[in-house]
């Protein structure tokens, strides 16, 4: 729960100029895990026990993470403490305690609810395409073989998405890349709508492939927005209420999801949903304007 705000906060602080781009390279992370971690358990598993399992799972945080982020990771400089102590003549520390806090006029803006509109939205349908594509490939007639090899290319398109908008939204205005990054996936469900069995296994694939995009385009651009409008002072408090919220939708999506298909016995109404929800909350964002100019130069 807390994984997203901690360290998209300290890359906020240490970058400014290619935030995008480190973001996504920090958020590839849980990507190439997910990609990793599934094969070690199952061997340890069968090698082993389920015990084993769950050591694959902890022993790289342990020996790996909490080292190198307890030696290594630390408070960036942030141009807004150099402003402070500035502005104070007193350490940055001391300085950025005194200054005034905007949170209460930020959590009431427009522009921070629609952002977070539009990433509910989003990862809603999103988390809900992940957890029925499989089966409903299943459903059209595909084999279990089959349908996970057309998954398969949602993980590789999910880690390329989030490196392509990373850069992207270093150079270009964020919310015109993000929005049309989140509505990728409404195109892919659109195809998954209209295929059948005898759809080109590589068509579907690239169907898959569109909502990996969408899904690699969502909380590093989420943090880029936050830090970018609203300012690294109440980073923590906003980014946080935003994924709760985005947590929230992300776990009533499938619970609704399965409610459709029990009630209609198809997913229809479900990818109806998806291609709804990602072209509304990708435009919602392109109400946001123009983004405040960047705070001095730097990495």
């Amino acid at each position: 729960g807390v994984t997203f705000v901690s360290w998209t906060q300290l890359i906020t602080q240490w970058f400014d100029h290619r935030r995008g781009m480190a973001l996504a390279i920090v958020l590839c992370g849980s990507g190439v895990a997910a990609a990793l971690l599934p094969p070690g358990i199952s061997w340890a598993v069968e090698r082993w026990g389920w015990w084993a399992g769950f050591l694959v799972m902890g022993l790289p945080g342990l020996v790996l993470t909490l080292p190198l982020a307890w030696f290594y990771l630390k408070e960036g400089p942030g141009p807004w403490r150099a402003l402070a102590a500035s502005a104070t003549k007193t350490a940055p520390d001391e300085a950025l305690a005194q200054q005034p806090s905007d949170f209460s006029r930020h959590v009431r803006s427009r522009k921070f609810w629609i952002m977070n509109v539009s990433l509910t939205l989003v990862v809603s349908a999103v988390v809900g395409m992940v957890t029925n594509t499989v089966p409903l490939l299943r459903d059209m007639g595909l084999s279990a073989t089959q349908a996970g090899t057309v998954f398969s290319s949602f993980g590789a398109a999910l880690i390329a998405g989030r490196l392509v908008v990373g850069w992207l939204i270093d150079r270009f205005w964020a919310p015109g890349v993000a929005a049309f990054a989140r509505a990728l996936p409404s195109v892919g469900c659109a195809i998954l709508a209209g295929a059948d069995v005898q759809t080109p296994a590589a068509l579907l694939s690239a169907a898959v492939a569109l909502v990996g995009v969408g899904a690699g385009a969502e909380f590093d651009i989420a943090a880029y927005l936050i830090a970018r409008y609203f300012g690294l002072r109440d980073y923590g408090r906003l980014f946080g209420i935003q994924l709760g919220l985005v947590t929230a939708g992300s776990v009533i999506g499938p619970v609704a999801f399965a409610a459709m298909y029990k009630f209609t016995g198809n997913y229809a109404s479900l990818l109806s949903y998806c291609i709804g929800s990602c072209i509304v909350g990708p435009l919602l964002l392109l109400s946001l304007g123009r983004q405040p100019a960047r705070s001095v130069p730097g990495v």
